[in-house]
């Protein structure tokens, strides 16, 4: 998953994410929340980096796709608003 992102990139996201884990030991919920990814990877068997990505990238998709539906909706309301007389 995460391999197929070029090597810049890639490199990034670690930095990111080691950045998170470290200043998760200022911050209990996160510290929380970065323990429940380790859960997870290790009970699906992909890395721990793999993991945060998978999350992150699922959370993009769907903050997209209600967008999206928003956007058809707030258009379907004007369209349905210019038919009236």
């Amino acid at each position: 998953m995460i391999s197929d992102v070029p090597d810049e990139a890639q490199t990034f996201f670690h930095k990111m994410v080691d950045e998170l884990v470290e200043f998760s030991e200022h911050d209990d919920e996160l510290a929380e929340g970065i323990k429940w990814l380790d859960i997870q990877a290790r009970k699906e068997g992909v890395g721990f980096y793999d993991m945060v990505f998978r999350i992150l990238y699922n959370h993009d998709v769907k903050a997209r796709a209600k967008q999206w539906l928003k956007t058809r909706k707030d258009g379907a309301d004007l369209g349905s608003t210019n038919n009236t007389p």
